[in-house]
């Protein structure tokens, strides 16, 4: 019987070990996420191919998904560096206060643009989804709000708004140099968390685009300040076909070469 559910695995210190990546592709693992937050090209290369490797080794495919940062919007500081917020009281983001004075009860922004962005009833999320609050007024330095879930709050935390819509620019430079290093792993799809505008939408696939759809690259703009001419790379451990039809399994179609820019509904940064 076919399974249609599909397994992502995010890869990390955890799973480098022989043992511990054999052990979650034997158990069934369908994708692996590279988390492009954490560790350096060279660190995601060298996982890329120790899942191919380990794949091979149990005779299946198992899909790369590159995961861009994106833009990191963050509070400002605390003076004593930390709080906790409790469910049921009012907390405000002031973009006009100290950037080192929050308190229990306010504390400042570096995304100050944030106001422009917001409106009542819109549920803020802090620190990747521990804390939420629910906007109740914004003013012209200032957003209001009530928490909902509460906890520890630190330094420079990052905060977004659930369901996207915020104007930031959701590829950043990092992204851009993060979709070289996924096309020289030679990786299965990509994933934008942060992908809410279709102008965003369209400049990560074109910046994909260019890089991953076919083995040679004849770039069209030098957007991604590489040279003018691109090599066909080689995959560093060439997988395996899949066993099962890409047709069947629609949204692992044509996972050797093809690239999907995933957008996921989640602002709080957890899964996959």
């Amino acid at each position: 019987m076919l399974r249609r559910t599909k397994i992502v695995a995010t890869l990390g210190p955890a799973t480098d070990s022989p043992e511990a990546l054999a052990a979650i592709i034997g158990a069934g693992v369908d994708v692996t996420r590279l988390n492009f937050s954490h560790g350096s090209a060279e660190d995601h290369i060298q996982r890329a191919r120790q899942v191919r490797e380990a794949a091979a080794a149990q005779g299946r495919f198992v899909a790369l998904l590159a995961d861009l940062q994106g833009p990191k919007l963050r509070i400002a500081r605390f003076a004593n560096h930390k709080v906790t917020l409790t469910a049921g009281q009012s907390f405000v983001l002031d973009a006009n206060m100290d950037k080192e004075a929050g308190t229990e009860t306010h504390v400042g922004i570096d995304y100050e643009q944030l106001i422009e962005d917001v409106n009542p009833g819109d549920i803020l999320v802090l620190d990747d989804g521990r804390i939420e609050m629910e906007v109740q007024s914004v003013d012209d330095h200032s957003i209001t709000s009530t928490v909902l879930i509460g906890g520890p709050l630190s330094n420079n935390k990052g905060l977004n708004k659930r369901g996207g819509g915020l104007s930031a620019d959701a590829l950043t430079e990092k992204d851009k140099q993060d979709i070289v290093t996924a096309a020289r792993l030679n990786a299965t799809m990509l994933r934008c968390l942060s992908c809410a505008l279709p102008k965003t939408c369209t400049r990560l696939a074109d910046c994909s685009r260019k890089q991953a759809l076919t083995p040679a690259w004849l770039p069209r703009s030098n957007e991604l300040n590489l040279p003018t001419t691109w090599k066909p790379w080689t995959p560093l451990l060439k997988p395996p076909m899949p066993s099962w039809s890409p047709a069947a399994i629609s949204p692992l179609k044509s996972a050797t070469r093809n690239w999907s820019a995933c957008r996921s509904t989640s602002s709080s940064g957890h899964g996959y």
